[in-house]
């Protein structure tokens, strides 16, 4: 969590995709994100993926990142997921949210 918590108190704008590699929708919006990635290339927005995948799947997360060239910031979430969730509501995934350089939550929803 340190990672992200210095992610979304930075400079930028941060766009969190939370996913999981067993997710079937997650999967499908993987290649939308990689595409929006390299549209917004250079300017000031930080993408972040944070998988929710169990420690035992770390290398099929690995495996994943690299097979669909998953690019920006790339982070497992291993501990206090019941507290990230209830920060976003997050019910379920694939779950995006947008965080200005104050660390606010500007939007958080569905893709």
């Amino acid at each position: 969590m340190d990672k992200f918590n210095e992610l979304i108190n930075g400079e930028k704008p941060v766009l969190v995709d939370f996913f999981a590699t067993w997710c079937g929708p997650c999967c499908n919006e993987i290649p939308f994100l990689v595409k929006m990635e390299e549209r917004l290339q250079g300017r000031n927005i930080e993408f972040v993926s944070l998988s929710v995948d169990k420690s035992a799947d770390r290398e099929k997360w690995i495996k994943m990142v690299r097979e669909k060239e998953m690019k920006g910031v790339q982070l497992r979430l291993t501990g206090k997921k019941s507290e990230l969730n209830e920060m976003l509501c997050i019910s379920g995934i694939p779950h995006f949210a947008i965080i200005n350089p104050a660390g606010e939550l500007v939007w958080n929803g569905l893709p």
